[in-house]
């Protein structure tokens, strides 16, 4: 069983900072505002503000939190160095056109005899913008570089055995066994998880022996005794959020003088807003998008097309001399858009295997490739 370094260190190889390192906010704030007066009694007020920040933080979970599976514990002790970071930006635009209809004397000073008085009204419309990034800096969108540790190259051989078909039985192809060819860490998108694997010997047959896996990794190896994660770990969660909010107000405002004496004067103000809100937010867990590329990849194939015709033959490994006819694999056109894409992709048939794991980041980092297809079209 392998054992973390990071369990046998103790206090002598920790030092006591005053600040909190890797962690950084930068903030810029603008404001800009323009009066316009286009005669004494109606003037536009247009205000705009940006607000961005950017915020580097550390992670700190526990194992009861929602939040455990984006990183598991604290990465206080020996991760900061790969913290994520916050972006948050915000856009505001403000503008209010105000008309004064009345005033309270006539020309020449004189009290005014009108019934209404002091009327004035204000139209005011409001955009603001705000969008949220949260990822890891070193990936970004790049999903499937979250969880990648290197390529796990396999081959295919024809088996053989009995064949059981609808009217009739036969000894011959039954499938093909999927063959280790060996694990090779040289494009890993995250080479200091790749060293989990570096005590497994290069000529072994079995991908058992190996204890990481693009997707994923024991958590015996990145958990120090629950309260630290191991150096390299990666910060398991994209979120993206847009948020956009219009609004528009108006009001009316005048005096009401009954019998044209100030002494019965009634203010009565009338308003009305409209607003329409739009919030959008979606979130992924990029490291186990490996496990379920791996479900997903193959899952047209449906067996052997025994009414193809013959493709090739094999000796038998049971019968000496004997040659079997080798049949195609048959690919059926089942709903999903994943294993469609993989192939358009990288320019494979559409009957052909494909195992995600032996694939590059490059092959599989698309957000398209995420899609399933519609069944309504």
């Amino acid at each position: 069983m392998l054992v973390p370094t990071a369990e046998q260190i103790g206090n002598e190889d920790v030092e006591l900072l005053k600040t909190r390192p890797n962690e950084r906010e930068k903030q810029l704030d603008i404001t800009t505002k323009l009066d316009f007066r286009f005669s004494k009694d109606i003037d536009l007020a247009v205000t705009g503000t940006l607000n961005q920040i950017e915020n580097q933080f550390t992670p700190r979970f526990n194992d009861h939190s929602d939040d455990a599976n984006r990183g598991g514990t604290d990465w206080t002790l020996l991760n900061t160095q790969y913290n994520p970071t916050n972006y948050d930006n915000t856009y505001r635009v403000l503008s209010r056109l105000r008309h004064r209809l009345g005033r309270s004397a006539a020309a020449g000073g004189e009290a005014s005899s009108s019934v209404i008085q002091n009327a004035s009204y204000y139209l005011q419309f409001a955009y603001e913008l705000r969008n949220s990034t949260n990822y890891d800096p070193r990936h970004k969108e790049n999903f499937f570089d979250y969880g990648h540790l290197g390529k796990f190259n396999y081959d295919y051989s024809p088996s053989e055995g009995i064949v059981q078909l609808t009217d009739t039985a036969f000894y011959g192809h039954t499938g093909y066994s999927r063959n280790f060819r060996g694990f090779d860490a040289s494009n890993s998108a995250n080479p200091g998880l790749s060293l989990y694997n570096a005590l497994v010997p290069s000529d072994t047959e079995n991908d058992g022996d190996y204890l990481a896996r693009n997707g994923f990794i024991p958590t015996n190896l990145t958990s120090i005794y629950g309260y630290f994660n191991n150096v390299h770990t990666v910060y398991n969660r994209y979120a993206k959020s847009e948020d956009r909010t219009v609004t528009f107000t108006g009001g009316l405002s005048f005096d009401v003088l009954p019998g044209g004496s100030a002494k019965g004067r009634h203010t009565l103000t009338i308003g009305a807003m409209y607003e329409q809100r739009d919030n959008r937010f979606y979130a992924v867990s990029p490291n186990r998008l490996w496990v379920l590329a791996g479900l997903l990849a193959n899952e047209n194939i449906v067996g052997l097309d025994y009414e193809g015709g013959v493709i090739d033959s094999f000796e038998s490994s049971v019968v000496p001399g004997l040659m079997i006819p080798q049949y195609a694999l048959r690919s059926s056109d089942v709903e999903g858009q994943f294993w469609r894409s993989i192939r358009e992709r990288i320019g494979v048939a559409r009957s052909q295997n494909q195992p995600t794991s032996e694939m590059t980041t490059k092959s599989m980092s698309s957000r398209k490739d995420l899609r399933r297809s519609n069944p309504s079209g």
